[in-house]
């Protein structure tokens, strides 16, 4: 279930990053990487931050890989469209 709503957030906000930066006038290496940060995943400092507030750092951590694992699908994807576009 996680993965279902995880895969189009690590899509969508790098290309609605892509977007806005491009009508921005936006191009070139800077608007890759602008890209490249937006399609990043999820710090591992979020563990941290659970485990100081005493939130679930079991799920922080795996939430944290989950999403490094479907980063490595998603972000060539997204720098791949940003080069094509302007980059």
């Amino acid at each position: 279930m996680i993965l279902k709503r995880l895969i189009p957030i690590l899509l969508a906000v790098p290309l609605l990053t892509l977007g806005l930066l491009y009508l921005c006038g936006m191009r070139g290496a800077l608007l890759t990487a602008c890209v490249i940060a937006a399609s990043a995943p999820a710090a591992a400092a979020t563990t941290m931050f659970a485990t100081r507030y005493g939130q679930d750092a079991r799920l922080s951590v795996n939430l944290v890989a989950l999403s490094t694992l479907c980063s490595m699908l998603t972000m060539p994807l997204v720098v791949g469209a940003a080069k094509a576009l302007g980059g």
